[in-house]
């Protein structure tokens, strides 16, 4: 917060790294900085044993969209901290892992998988990004808070419902939605793939589904 104070203007910077030597952990905590004035960067690594806290602070991921945010170690969003900007990637540069515990995620595209497999797990707030890519291996794990995202589904990609309020329809044309508990407010589309078999699964041990159910049409 001191430096959101005193030098606002350190804090729009090019590029930030955070890595750790082997047997060793480093963080960086951006901890009750304030909404007003975020850290703004064109390209953010979170590295294998290494993590980014945020606790009511507020981080812009500004550059065009090839950069942004690659997480390969653990992000953790909290105390109703603010992310904003073009896109970001987990899983792709070590075995990534986003928390959402509370505030708002509003950026263009996430994408979410790739060689290490990465997770995201939604324990409140609200995900109001544009288009989550769920690649192969990649897991979205949906326990409260509100989603709002378009999520476009790869063979090999889950996303587990176990609450909160899904308020847009999923189209799952390969991959797996598994509603376990929560609302889901937007219905399912499980469609005919227009490139070869669907391999899409949904299934329902639980929670609520208040929209419509079409499986088997084209796409």
């Amino acid at each position: 917060a001191s430096t959101v104070q005193t030098h606002p203007e350190s804090l729009n910077v090019n590029s930030v790294t955070i890595a750790s030597p082997v047997d060793s952990y480093n963080v960086l905590l951006m901890n009750f900085a304030g909404l007003q004035t975020p850290l703004t960067v064109n390209a953010l690594t979170v590295a294998s044993n290494s993590a980014l806290a945020m606790h009511s602070s507020a981080l812009r991921l500004n550059a065009p969209m090839a950069t942004g945010m690659s997480i390969g170690g653990q992000f953790d969003q909290d105390d109703f901290s603010l992310v904003t900007g073009n896109q970001f990637d987990v899983g792709y540069i070590g075995p990534g892992v986003y928390n959402l515990i509370s505030g708002l995620l509003d950026v263009g595209h996430v994408w979410l998988g790739g060689s290490f497999g990465g997770v995201f797990n939604q324990l409140g707030g609200t995900n109001s990004v544009d288009i989550i890519h769920l690649e192969s291996g990649g897991q979205y794990n949906f326990s409260g808070g509100e989603f709002e995202a378009t999520v476009y589904f790869n063979e090999g990609s889950t996303f587990r419902q176990r609450g909160g309020v899904l308020k847009k329809g999923l189209t799952v044309w390969r991959g797996t939605y598994i509603l376990e508990n929560g609302i889901n407010n937007g219905g399912l589309t499980l469609p005919t793939y227009s490139y070869g078999s669907g391999n899409a699964v949904a299934v329902q041990t639980g929670g609520t589904n208040l929209g419509s159910i079409d499986v088997g049409g084209e796409f």
